[in-house]
């Protein structure tokens, strides 16, 4: 190991594993070559956690390299491997002992004190104070505690004694962030819970983190005879980025509401702010699209897009080394009544949906239910029944519209109008990847044309990387996911906002490693630790943290993939979501690599 500075070494600590060192010693270095022993012949046990001190010839002095010297190995089962540690640990001073930490909170919030001393205690006499444009917040707080806990939990709008108490405060000073209307203070202490925030935004934030801080079976859904406790903490937190999203494919293979529902709980429960909502792609159409509001003349019956694309979806693979790819895809449709019920599910809980219709590419889906829409520069050719054939495995890129078609564009301005009309979200995304059937002077002009469409109808448009190659200004968005980061970095330049997936670092549906039996292997392996320990910020270039809702180049926020068909019908602790939860359903603490933002954590997820 070689050390920041020479320093003088005052113990080194291994951890060992099963194939420890049979014997060794350690050795000190200047320079990494001339190397001086430190200790004697060392035995350890394997297995154990084993601390050395330095020989008096080398303990007072300084120095640069400190390295453990194998001797000779420890066999296993019979057989000589190499020699394997967890940890090798270079102290300068004596080890403080640890203090275990009585509170987990995914994301670690800005500012926590732990302030010791009796917790608060949620009881039967428990009543939650609240008024105005708080008390919705405050009666879906009840609402989940009731569940739990079995108390009633009295909204009211002033109480003594044993209280919860949600203030909004318009002079409440917020840390500094892009993000104000996000941000919280939560003090808990004996017979008390005070929530301060300026918006009900960070009120119903600060709800969540006070739900971490109680017993994890504050989660379930049946009463539990306990003790209700929440540490003593004094809280102040203001998230590090503006846009914390998670997309659900919901084309591919189709996400039920209640599914759905469940989802956007577990996001709000870790302060996700946006979902985005793939909702169209080569395997599948999930949104209802009515003839209502059609221009005069237009040919297209859009009912057809969910009844004939509706019933379509992945197909099983019948794969026997990996007979997880044997279910076939859901396969439904959204009807635009239950499209607005999710929308407003999700927005009681601070979450915002974007809704996306992947184009020009990504299209199969559209041109098999709409003969109009399959003409020259189509592709894949019509069949003689005037339409693409259906298509239900994963290939990516042999699917386009005619940009030169003018019904192409009736028909993207009638249902892009009917979405929109749905969705209050600022943001709407137009797909833009992998346009590999897309004549390039047809792409730029679609997206140029898309861009436009979205702005007319006062949205702001968001598109896959790849879109930023048709030029893109000022208040654009683009979402990085893979590839060559310089048109991005342009389009950063140029005053766009960037929402960063790196494919690598946020596609949770691969393998943790070679051995994982289920899971993908396209943006690469690794777990939790992989997912989490990165930083937005690094990847585009000339990219900062702004906020999107200011003038300048900004990073948004990493947006991971959830592809719930993946994990679906496992149970909990056999797939990417369950074994980053505890038994009742709630995200573990883990630091905040970088930065103490409420932006630490990432549901598992999938690609465009």
């Amino acid at each position: 190991m070689k050390l920041g500075t020479p320093s003088v070494v005052d113990h080194v600590t291994i951890k060992w594993e099963a194939a420890c060192a049979a014997t060794y010693k350690l050795q000190v270095s200047d320079d990494g070559t001339t190397w001086t022993d430190a200790t004697g012949v060392i035995s350890p046990t394997c297995g154990t956690t084993d601390t050395q001190k330095l020989n008096a010839a080398t303990a007072s002095q300084t120095h640069g390299y400190v390295r453990m010297q194998a001797l000779s190995r420890t066999p296993i089962s019979g057989s000589y491997w190499g020699v394997s540690l967890y940890e090798f640990e270079v102290w300068d001073g004596e080890q403080q002992a640890e203090v275990p930490s009585e509170v987990d909170l995914v994301p670690l919030p800005s500012q926590l004190i732990e302030d010791g001393g009796d917790p608060y205690v949620l009881d039967g006499s428990t009543k939650i104070v609240a008024t105005g444009a708080a008390v919705p917040v405050a009666e879906l707080l009840a609402s989940e505690l009731r569940a739990a806990t079995g108390f009633e939990l009295p909204v009211v709008a002033s109480a003594t004694g044993n209280v919860i108490a949600l203030n909004l405060d318009a002079n409440y000073q917020a840390l500094e962030g892009p993000s104000p209307e996000d941000a919280y203070d939560l003090v808990t202490e004996p017979g008390k819970v005070t929530i301060t925030a300026k918006e009900a935004h960070g009120l119903f934030n600060a709800t969540q983190t006070l739900r971490q801080l109680f017993p994890p079976l504050i989660y379930s859904d049946t009463a539990v005879q306990r003790d209700w406790t929440a540490a003593a903490v004094t809280i102040k937190d203001s998230p590090r980025f503006a846009h914390r999203g998670t997309q659900v494919d919901s084309a591919r293979s189709f996400v039920e509401v209640d599914d759905l529902k469940d989802i956007i709980d577990t996001l709000s429960s870790v302060k996700i702010s946006r979902l985005h909502l793939h909702l169209a792609d080569d395997q599948g159409w999930r949104i209802e699209i009515t003839n209502e509001g059609k221009e005069a003349g237009d040919p297209v019956d859009y009912t057809q897009l969910a009844k004939v694309s509706g019933v379509t979806a992945m197909q099983a693979v019948n794969s026997t080394a990996k007979p997880y790819t044997n279910t076939l895809g859901r396969t439904g449709y959204y009807t635009q009544e239950q499209y607005r019920d999710i929308v407003a599910y999700a927005a009681e809980r601070f979450v915002t949906v974007i809704p996306e219709i992947d184009a020009p590419s990504h299209s199969n889906a559209i041109l098999h239910a709409i003969p109009e829409l399959n003409s020259a520069n189509s592709k894949p050719a019509a069949t003689v029944y005037g339409t693409a054939k259906e298509q239900n495995n994963g290939n990516v890129g042999e699917s386009t519209l005619d940009t030169h078609n003018p019904q192409t564009w009736v028909s993207m301005k009638h249902i892009w109008g009917q979405i929109v009309d749905m969705t209050p979200g600022q943001y709407v995304h137009i797909g833009g990847d992998e346009s590999h059937s897309t004549p390039h002077d047809q792409f730029v002009d679609f997206v140029q044309k898309s861009v436009a469409l979205i702005r007319d109808m006062g949205k702001t448009p968001i598109g896959w990387n790849e879109y930023a190659e048709a030029g893109l200004g000022e208040g654009e968005v683009v979402q990085y996911w893979t590839g060559s980061t310089t048109y991005t970095a342009q389009a950063v330049a140029n005053g766009a906002k960037v929402v960063v997936s790196k494919s690598d670092s946020a596609y949770l549906d691969m393998k943790y490693s070679s051995k994982t039996p289920i899971g993908l292997t396209w943006a690469g392996q690794g777990d939790l630790d992989k997912y989490y320990n990165w930083n937005p910020v690094n990847v585009i270039p000339n990219s900062n943290e702004r906020s999107a809702r200011r003038r300048g180049p900004a990073v948004v926020r990493d947006d991971p993939r959830w592809r719930p068909e993946r994990v679906h019908d496992l149970p909990a602790g056999d797939g990417p979501r369950g074994d980053r939860l505890d038994p009742a359903g709630r995200p573990q603490r883990l630091p905040v690599p970088g930065a103490d933002g409420a932006d630490g954590f990432t549901p598992a997820g999938t690609g465009p």
